[in-house]
């Protein structure tokens, strides 16, 4: 009896121990995780700018993702237009995509005519880029996961399109009034659709928008759920060049459509 009582116990330490060492190697692997995950993000080109770029007529806000979370959360970097100050700009957002609230950023201005890049903002303020970034749970994606998608959306057994609505203001000719109103829907073939962007101006705003177009997509690992770049191209200060400015906008592929 005493013997069949020891082997009882020894199976049950046994299988606590396994427990335990389970649990252990799950929190092991999710802390190496993270310690890991936010290595300097990689540039997400937009091909459609090139040529304007190369012609100096278009500065062109540079655009670096970073990762989701598993909450709809997304984290990305943007590099501003300098225009004339000879400075390094660089601004970190994290957004909820259910909402396109900003949750936290950081911006950063570089001292006049100091060489600084992505790689030295980088390595200055990873430490605490990276603490804020896994209090919201971003997971970095590996540096081909980040793919720039165009055109139509499939989910499922649905099919999903944007479409832009980029509408002029009437009678005027400045290129600080020219745009009235960007509305960028949704559209469900199953569903119907729903509006996920609107921004307006008034015919005196002085917004300087030139254009806005849609340059494409990216995809959560984790969700049902895209972002949008929206990229606005804005008069330059002085004219030409030009500069761009990147709105990224979150959609719900399933829910929120109305026919």
């Amino acid at each position: 009896m005493e013997i069949l009582e020891r082997q009882v116990i020894f199976q049950n330490n046994k299988w606590l121990l396994v427990r335990c060492l389970f649990i252990f190697l799950v929190l092991a692997s999710s802390s190496i995780l993270y310690a890991q995950a936010h290595e300097q993000p990689k540039l997400l080109k937009f091909e459609e700018f090139t040529e304007m770029e190369k012609e100096k007529s278009l500065i062109v806000e540079k655009f670096y993702p970073i990762g989701w979370s598993k909450d709809g959360k997304f984290a990305y970097l943007v590099e501003p237009a300098d225009e004339a100050c000879g400075c390094y700009f660089a601004k970190v957002v994290v957004q909820d995509l259910r909402s396109d609230k900003k949750l936290w950023s950081y911006s950063y201005v570089g001292k006049e005519g100091a060489k600084e890049s992505i790689d030295t903002f980088w390595k200055s303020n990873k430490k605490k880029i990276s603490q804020k970034l896994r209090k919201y749970g971003i997971i970095a994606l590996s540096t081909g996961g980040f793919a720039l998608i165009k055109g139509d959306i499939r989910w499922r057994d649905n099919l999903l399109r944007a479409e832009l609505k980029v509408t002029k203001n009437p009678d005027i000719e400045d290129d600080f009034n020219k745009i009235s109103s960007i509305v960028l829907e949704l559209i469900s073939e199953r569903k119907g659709r729903k509006t996920i962007y609107a921004e307006r101006f008034g015919p005196k705003s002085y917004s300087g928008i030139l254009d806005a177009r849609v340059v494409g997509y990216l995809k959560s690992p984790f969700e049902a759920r895209v972002a949008f770049i929206l990229v606005k191209v804005r008069r330059g200060y002085e004219g030409l060049p030009h500069v761009t400015v990147n709105e990224v906008i979150g959609a719900d592929l399933i829910s929120g459509f109305k026919k």
